[in-house]
């Protein structure tokens, strides 16, 4: 949907244009390499907004200036040519390399030319982002049009840093998955097979790994793969339409372009989505899929991604478990300054069966203060409500919603349970 007048004026402040750029950096870079300035802070010190990396085929620093301006098209450029000089030697003295000035006026093209022909050499670049241009960069990310202008449904294609930091922020197994990492990047841009699947058992860091997995793809100058100059890295977190039509409509890829689309927790939706991401990996060899399930659902999800033999199944990744020195160094970083003492730490690694999840909400809660019994009793609680919803989804066909939590507790009764209360209070003093 094109932009328009009525659109425009909902953006009433110099404060909502500065997000708005600062959103628009960050889609375009894919998250990787913005610090947004906060528009409530007042004076900054000459940053809008910083960006360090490639941004519209210019490497380096670059500042964010946001000017709003109401006025006519004249007026505007006047004003805006008044300020330019102290905006360009603010760059200069920050150590900028590029200046992007962006203004919702509407600017046109001779004035944006005259505008940025007031550099004469003192940055590399000098970029006038007006609303013409802004427009034209805007309407390729409808998360964006959404957010600031009401405009369409939310996304479902989500910038990887966006979803997992909404996801879980705390997650932070630092790079104890290295070596797994490597495997899949190099399987991504080596195989010419163009589905991933990723699997583990619950808790073993398969989000984790698949965002730093997108990091590292969004990080990449050139794709190796295609030896093309860009890669989009999207999260899939439903469809509107068809898959197809969503990408195509949202992402406006061109031949030029790869595209990589990542689907976490993918038991946790329909098969039918599993083979429109195959269909379109198929179909389409700009495509990759990395698609993430826990171990018990990867035979099923391998059938369904190689489309019942029709194509070559998925490349299959396992979750390493972590060694007793990686659990160690998560324990570590989570409670840097209240460490257990070593018996505690062995004492927890053996209680939860070495699970990374479960082993880091203990050292977080530790860095706390350690678990009384009524805290832990509200950490079990959460567990179990996640254990049910997740079991809701994989046996809604089988067993009745309110039979659920029976069916837990026999469960429970019949294994060894790793949500014991008192050996969870006895690791956690």
């Amino acid at each position: 949907m094109t932009l328009n007048d009525g659109h425009w004026a909902r953006i009433d402040t110099w404060q909502h244009l500065q997000r708005l750029v600062n959103d628009l950096v960050f889609y375009e870079s894919q998250g990787q390499g913005i610090l947004p300035s906060s528009p409530h802070i007042g004076a900054d010190g000459g940053w809008d907004g910083k960006f360090i990396g490639t941004l519209f085929g210019h490497d380096g620093v670059h500042m964010l200036q946001a000017k709003y301006n109401r006025g006519t098209p004249a007026s505007a450029a006047k004003a805006i040519r008044a300020e330019l000089p102290d905006e360009i030697a603010k760059a200069i003295a920050k150590g900028a390399d590029h200046l992007i000035l962006a203004t919702n006026a509407e600017l046109t093209v001779d004035h944006a030319t005259a505008l940025e022909a007031m550099n004469r050499g003192s940055l590399q670049s000098l970029t006038v982002w007006y609303r013409a241009r802004l427009t034209q960069y805007l309407e390729r990310h409808p998360a964006i049009l959404s957010k600031h202008f009401h405009i369409g449904q939310d996304s479902f294609l989500l910038v990887p840093a966006d979803y997992f930091r909404r996801l879980e922020p705390h997650l932070n197994f630092s790079s104890l998955q290295g070596e797994a990492i490597d495997r899949i990047i190099d399987g991504i841009t080596r195989d010419p097979v163009g589905l991933h699947l990723v699997h583990g058992r619950g808790g073993s860091g398969k989000s984790h790994l698949l965002r730093l997995v997108a990091d590292r793809l969004s990080r990449l100058v050139a794709d190796r793969l295609s030896r093309r100059p860009r890669t989009i890295v999207r999260i899939i977190t439903g469809t509107r339409q068809s898959l197809a039509q969503d990408v195509e409509e949202e992402l406006g890829a061109t031949d030029g372009e790869r595209v990589v689309l990542l689907l976490d927790d993918a038991e946790r939706y329909s098969t039918n989505l599993l083979a429109e991401l195959a269909n379109l990996v198929l179909h389409h060899p700009r495509y990759v899929g990395v698609v993430t399930c826990r171990s018990a659902a990867a035979e099923s999800c391998r059938t369904t991604m190689g489309l019942n033999g029709r194509m070559a199944p998925p490349i299959t990744h396992e979750v390493p478990l972590l060694s007793d020195h990686d659990l160690t160094t998560l324990i570590r970083q989570n409670a840097p300054t209240r460490y257990p003492e070593e018996h505690l730490v062995r004492a927890a690694i053996r209680q939860f069966h070495r699970n990374p999840y479960l082993i880091r909400l203990w050292a977080e809660a530790h860095e706390r203060g350690g678990l009384s019994r009524e805290a832990a009793g509200k950490e079990y609680a959460i567990i179990v409500q996640r254990l049910v919803a997740d079991c809701r989804l994989a046996l809604r066909d089988i067993i009745p919603d309110g039979k659920l939590p029976r069916f837990l507790g026999t469960l429970a009764a019949a294994m060894p349970s790793v949500f014991d209360l008192a050996a969870t209070k006895a690791v956690a003093v």
